[in-house]
């Protein structure tokens, strides 16, 4: 399973988003949605809002959230999604 976060220049949530994951060696994928190459992808995730944060597993989204999330819950979620998908 992996973490996609979608966030943008100069938000302070994102940035804060991206330290707490850094903080806790938690893997992760960030995407500019800003970014004109990542246009097609924010639209077709429906990124409207940022920080999003999916996990993605085999290419599916099976969990996301907008705005930040506490990194504990995050990896809680994912074990329990984990779990699931085994």
């Amino acid at each position: 399973m992996n973490i996609r976060l979608f966030g943008i220049e100069g938000c302070e949530k994102c940035d804060m988003q991206k330290g707490v994951l850094e903080a806790l060696s938690i893997p992760y994928m960030y995407v500019d949605a800003n970014a004109d190459e990542h246009e097609a992808l924010c639209d077709e995730q429906g990124v409207e809002d940022v920080p999003h944060i999916q996990l993605v597993h085999n290419d599916l989204v099976v969990h996301q959230h907008v705005g930040f999330v506490d990194p504990k819950k995050l990896q809680k979620v994912a074990a329990e999604i984990g779990q699931i998908i085994k």
